[in-house]
């Protein structure tokens, strides 16, 4: 496990041989609980609850005396590995940027909820069934190609567009705020980066003036070993490069 998540599991826990902890619902995966304290300092300061395990990934419910979440685990060679602590239930979208593979993470966004996997809520959003789609923006209408034809997936309540996914980089919209986040899976990041914005002008059919005119955030899976992990940056072909 790495450094930075064990530093925080530290941080957030009192000090002490034994500590109050919250009441966390059970049931858990013994296997996914074992492996997950295991990578944690001063575990016995931290209760565990439910489990869901969409496999080779898991979310688990975890909390101390203070505060928890809802961690993020990959099956490995070495076992569950954490990923991510998180910082309370996951969204689709958050998954997705974490690299888990789309036909998971929408299992897993259902959450905790007595160890058994819930259905996505419908929704009434309509998927445009024209060439293109227009997006308002503070700065003027932006128009698109219709990214939903050549999508790599869609939410099943439709409010998450994967506009493209590859091992390096994911390309994702979320319908409720028209807002677009391109997350690099890849590093290095200054190399992979300008591939994914190539690809983002290229899958929306927009010029580099419009896309500055979008909701667009572009940031890094928190798992990567990198400097800039969990960072997030605007396009850097836009006027802003500020890390925030």
């Amino acid at each position: 496990m790495s450094s930075s998540v064990s530093s925080v599991v530290q941080s957030q826990s009192q000090s002490g041989t034994s500590v109050r902890v919250q009441e966390i619902a059970s049931p858990q995966d013994p296997a996914v609980a074992k492996d997950f304290l295991g990578n944690i300092q001063n575990s016995d300061q931290i209760a565990l609850g439910g489990t869901v395990v969409v496999s080779p990934y898991a979310l688990q419910v975890w909390g101390d005396a203070d505060q928890g979440g809802e961690a993020l685990l990959e099956y490995t060679s070495s076992g569950w590995t954490p990923l991510s602590l998180g910082g309370g239930e996951w969204s689709e979208l958050a998954l997705l940027q974490e690299g888990v593979p789309v036909s998971i993470a929408e299992q897993l966004a259902a959450g905790v909820a007595g160890g058994a996997v819930s259905s996505p809520a419908s929704s009434s959003i309509a998927i445009p069934a024209g060439d293109t789609v227009t997006i308002g923006t503070p700065e003027g209408s932006v128009t698109t190609s219709n990214f939903y034809k050549s999508a790599d997936y869609i939410a099943q309540n439709q409010q998450i567009v994967v506009v493209k996914q590859t091992s390096a980089y994911g390309i994702f919209y979320n319908v409720l705020d028209s807002s677009f986040a391109v997350t690099i899976f890849g590093t290095p990041f200054d190399t992979v980066r300008p591939t994914a914005e190539t690809a983002f002008l290229t899958q929306l059919g927009i010029s580099q003036t419009d896309a500055c005119k979008l909701n667009v955030v572009e940031n890094t899976a928190n798992n990567l070993n990198n400097p800039d992990a969990g960072k997030s940056f605007p396009l850097s072909f836009c006027s802003s490069s500020t890390l925030f």
